[in-house]
Parts: C-alpha cells; structure tokens; sequence
C-alpha cells in the first residue's frame, strides 16, 4: 500500500507538470503523426447504488462523491498503428499501484485510442469499466496534453445512513466535556455553540435525509437545546432559571441506524468578578425617638461576562463602628443578616438598620458618619459606604436685604438676589450637618410683611411708612413678587425643621413720594399753606439740600432719578431764592424781612431703579419763610 501512494504521488506530479504545458519536437524532420500525452484519474463506485458507471476516469485528481480508487485491476490504453510510452499498441495501467493514467500517445493524425479495463476491484468487489476511445487529435495539437475523461458521468446515491457524527462549531470535540458558561458570548468559545449533526452510509457519503433523535439526560437542565432536524444551538442557562452548576450528558441516536453517541457538557457560573454593593440611599437617619430607620441593601454577585451568578454565598462584614454587628454606644443590629445565598437575579437582599433611638444631644454620637459596608464572595469583595446621620435641626438662608416694588427674586442665583438654604445646616445634636447628606426633603419658606405706620419726613411735612404687600410667587416657593408699595417683609424657612431658620428682613425700594430737606425745617410760627418753616434774620443767607424719600422712608439713591428743579419765593417776603434747573438738588436762601411761601417744584422727574424699568415722578413741597 505504501508503494502505491509514493508511486501516486510521483505520478500526479508527473502529471502538473505535463499539464502546465508540453513542448513540441524541434529539429527539421517532417512530422507526420500526433504525439500526445494523455492523463486521467480511475475511480470506482462504492456501492451499486444509484444510477451511473461503476467505474469512471476523471480529468481532477479530487474523486466525485461516492467514488474511490481501485484496490487493483488494469486500465489498458492500445492504439492501432502507433506506439504508446512503453509499448508499441497497448500499454497497461495497475490500480494496485496507481489510479493515474500518464501515457505518451503517437499515431496517425486523428488516431482513436481505446480505453478499457479489466479485473477492476474496491475492496474485494468487481467493477466494470464501459470501453470507450479518444481521437489524438490534428498534426496541429502534437506536443499538448489531452485528459480522457470517460463518456459516463459519475453518478451516486447515497445509501441507508449507518454511521452517526457530530460537529461543534464546525470541529470534532476536542475537550472531554464542553464548557458552558453563563453569560458568555458565542465568540468567546463558552457561550452559545453550533451542533451539526450527519449520518453516513456504508462507504462515508452524507445521506442529507438521515434523521436523528438528541436529548439531555439530566434531571435539570444547565445547558439548554434548541434547533431540529441536523442543526441544533447549544446554550448555557442563566441564574434566572436557577441553573445547577453540573454535567450534562446528551444522548444522539441515528434513526434507523445503528449509530449512537454521548456528548458531555459541563455548566458554570464562571469567576466571580464582581460583587456590587447598593444601598437604597447614601445616609440613614439615627433618630432621637421612635421606630429605628432602616434601608434596603442589594448585593449583586455577577461573573466576568457581567452575569448574574445564582446559588453564591456572600457574607457581610459588619460596620466598622459596630461590634459584632451592634452599633456602638448606641446598641442595636447593623444588618438584619450577616450571610446570604444569591437569588435568581444574582441578589443577596439585606437590610441596614440606624441606631437604637437616642435624645438629642446624644451622649455617645460614634456611629455618626461615614460606615463601611462590606459584602464578600468567595476572594472578591465588595464596599459602599453609607452615613449615620443625625435629624437635621434648622438650616441658614441666605437672601437680598433690598428688592425693588414690582420685581420678583430669582429661584437659583445669588447674586441676582435669591433666598437659598446653606450647603450646611445644624442636627439636633448642634453639629453642622451638610444638607447633602440627608433625603429629599421639603423646605417651606415664610414671607411676612411688617407693618409700616412710623412718621418720617421733615419737621411740619411728615407721612406715615406704608407697608409693603409682597408674596410667594406660590406654595413651597422660595421667590418674592414685590408688590406696588414700598415696605419691608422677612423672609424664613419655617417647614421641613424642628427648628424655623434665621430670618432675614428685606426691604421694599419705591419711586420718590417726599422732598426731604435739609437742614430741618421747623414748626414755629407756622405760615399758612406751609409744610414745616425756615426761620432767619433779614439778610441771614442758608444753602439747603434735598433728596428723595419713598413711602417707606427709604432714600432714594441720587444715581436713580432725573428731574427738573423749580425754586421761588413770595415777592412780599424781601427774601431771595436761586431758581433751581436740570437736577439741582440744592439752593440758597437769603431772608427778608416779612414771612412768606417758599415753593420747591419737582418735574420732569424720572425714577430708573437697577432693576424694574423706569416710572416717570413729579412732587412738590411749600416751605414757610419766616424772616424778621
């Protein structure tokens, strides 16, 4: 046998290079025969299935489906009046040594050549080869290589499928058993897995209408089977189905064949690789009194595909402010359990208690702050933290002392003027207590109008202070609308704290309502139709000022208002007065010697506050002048 494969191998390589081209005879003789080299491969069926030759001579060293070559026989190639490589007029071919027919041919132009067989057996059974012939050919083709492929074309059936085999992804397994594992992708060689299955009859031929039956013998299945026919998937179960870590053994049988195979399979979890500790908030209220407070806490072991692993023991250590899971000073259970196994979703639930209940300021506050909760897994482990927190007492706002009637505070900013509740309060213990910490909550803001009702303005010309009428643009609002009339208001947080915050007093700008003068002016010897007097000798000489007051007694700051200034005096008085003009705020006095009306007029004027628009103001004002 080896003889015939080294003699194979020499033939088919005498063959590629005959067939990569052949050159012709030189010289100058006259040609007059066609020399050729004729090539073929010899193939026998392998059964009698079927319609087709039993054998047949191919021009492709590949055999077609269900052909194989000869065990032994003869091929003989004979051409009458020429000569063939060894022989004169017929030169044999042994199948025991060699299915390939290399023959140098030289006739007659258009010389046949027949092809016959003799003795042809496959393994112990006759084959037959029906004669047929080849023409060399014209003069014109010497020198060229002619395959002699047979005039029957190979046909096969396949026959009864007797023997069963298996693929995974494309290849025989190669483990003892497949790993599966949970969460893992088909590219990552342990995730979802191709099966194929084939059934081949007698000589090795795919029979494509074999049947098969498969199934998983185990009790539970870890790995799970879909597909039909002779293609079937190959899948690892999830925690979700409470997968059991174990073997499977699939049984595949051949139907109507002998052929049967085992195929084991093993499901895993995989590595830990992550152990996620979530607690239902970051703090948790140690209360002064009442039932404790408690958060959920959800461990969550997943392998190194990011699945959920299931039936996993995860051990939680205690705080690092308890002692043998009891809080410190304070007493009580941290966790509610300190082992737990992983449900289906890969989860150990838990829950975190406070502290026992204790009074305000509390004699041992240990467990404040920051506690370390730690699950563990197997060698992975896992941490969060979660902070003791006391109740949260009173808080510190922060707002405008000044607004303009008409405006409305903003919500956010402080420096365009909002009420805002400091980053830090103060808990029940008097320690400062970052807002952050604890859980959403809802502040309530207070906006209380004081009332006005004080005098103010000049001797002889004064009003009483309005109140203002601010509100909250709504309910839990921290925004002010100030109203129309100037005042003053506070403003608290009152909700959402044992304790009310600081307050703080805003108050309410309007436009110029009052001329105040001065110096002051007086109530003696009142003259009639005057709002206050001056009083001076004849010819004495006095330079009042004035600003502007709203009806609050604010000031009006002199960077807010234009206007036109209008100053006269009764001509019975002697007295001289400076006329006034474009924002003259001030003016000189000379006295005479009878009394008198000084009149100051204000027009044109216009009040532009920083924010809130413009509003146009016109007052006026009768002083007494009362010279002697």
């Amino acid at each position: 046998m080896r003889l015939r494969h080294i003699c194979f191998g020499i033939a088919l390589a005498i063959l590629a290079a005959l067939l990569t081209g052949c050159g012709g005879s030189g010289g100058g003789t006259l040609i007059t025969t066609t020399s050729r080299v004729l090539a073929g491969f010899v193939y026998a069926k392998g059964n009698a299935l079927g319609s087709g030759p039993a054998v047949v001579i191919t021009n492709s060293a590949t055999a077609p489906t269900g052909y194989f070559a000869p065990t032994s026989g003869t091929v003989t190639l004979s051409v009458a009046n020429g000569s063939l490589t060894r022989s004169p007029d017929a030169e044999p071919f042994d199948m025991s040594v060699s299915n390939v027919i290399v023959v140098t041919a030289v006739a007659a132009p258009s010389s046949t050549v027949n092809v016959t067989g003799s003795n042809l057996v496959l393994n112990g059974v006759s084959k037959a080869l029906t004669p047929y012939s080849v023409n060399l050919g014209v003069l014109a083709l010497s020198g060229t290589v002619e395959v002699i492929p047979s005039t029957d074309a190979p046909s096969y059936t396949p026959g009864p499928a007797l023997t069963l085999k298996y693929t995974i992804n494309g290849n025989a397994p190669t483990t003892p058993k497949e790993l599966f594992i949970a969460g893992a992708s088909a590219n990552s060689g342990f995730g979802p897995k191709s099966l194929s299955l084939v059934g081949l009859d007698s000589n090795g031929v795919i029979n494509p209408a074999a049947t098969f039956t498969i199934s998983n013998g185990a009790v539970t299945p870890s790995v799970l089977l879909s597909g039909s026919g002779a293609a079937y998937t190959l899948s690892p179960d999830s925690a979700a189905n409470s997968a059991p870590e174990a073997d499977n053994t699939f049984t595949i049988a051949l139907v109507g064949g002998n052929g049967q195979s085992t195929m084991d399979t093993n499901f895993s979890y995989g590595t830990i690789t992550t152990v996620a500790v979530t607690p239902a908030a970051t703090s948790i209220v140690w209360k002064t009194s009442g039932v404790v407070n408690t958060m959920a806490v959800n461990t969550v072991v997943t392998n190194q595909y990011a699945a959920p692993m299931f039936g996993k023991t995860v051990t939680f250590t205690d705080p690092g402010k308890t002692v043998a899971n009891v809080w410190i000073a304070a007493q009580g259970n941290a966790f509610t359990v300190t082992s737990g196994v992983t449900s289906t979703t890969g989860t150990v639930a838990n829950t975190l208690s406070a502290p026992t209940s204790a009074v305000a300021p509390a004699a041992n506050k240990t467990p404040k702050g920051a506690n370390t909760l730690t699950a563990t897994c197997g060698a992975v482990v896992g941490t969060t933290s979660v902070k003791v927190i006391r109740p949260l007492n009173t808080v510190v706002i922060t707002g405008p002392t000044k607004v303009y009637v008409g405006t409305t505070t903003p919500a956010t900013s402080l420096t365009n003027g909002a009420y805002l509740i400091d980053a830090n309060g103060v808990d029940v213990d008097g320690d400062s207590a970052p807002l952050s910490d604890y859980p959403a909550g809802t502040f309530t803001y207070t906006c209380t109008n004081t009332a006005g009702g004080a005098t103010f303005g000049n001797t002889g010309d004064t009003g009483v202070t309005s109140t203002s009428v601010s509100a909250l643009t709504g309910a839990n609002s921290n925004q002010v609308v100030a109203g129309a009339t100037a005042g003053k208001y506070t403003m608290q947080v009152t909700g959402g704290v044992l304790t009310p915050s600081n307050i703080i007093t805003t108050d309410v700008y309007g436009g110029p309502t009052k001329i105040f003068l001065n110096p002051n002016t007086n109530t003696t010897a009142v003259i009639a139709g005057a709002s206050g007097n001056y009083t001076g000798a004849q010819g004495a000489i006095i330079n009042p000022t004035f600003s502007f007051l709203d009806s609050a007694n604010h000031p009006v700051p002199a960077g807010e208002v234009t206007y036109t200034s209008q100053f006269a005096i009764d001509g019975g008085t002697n007295g001289n007065i400076t006329s006034g003009g474009s924002n003259v705020g001030n003016f000189t006095l000379t006295f005479g010697n009878n009394p008198g009306l000084i009149h100051l007029v204000i027009t044109n004027g216009t009040w532009s506050p920083s924010v809130g628009g413009s509003f146009a103001f016109n007052v006026s004002k009768n002083v007494g002048h009362d010279g002697s």
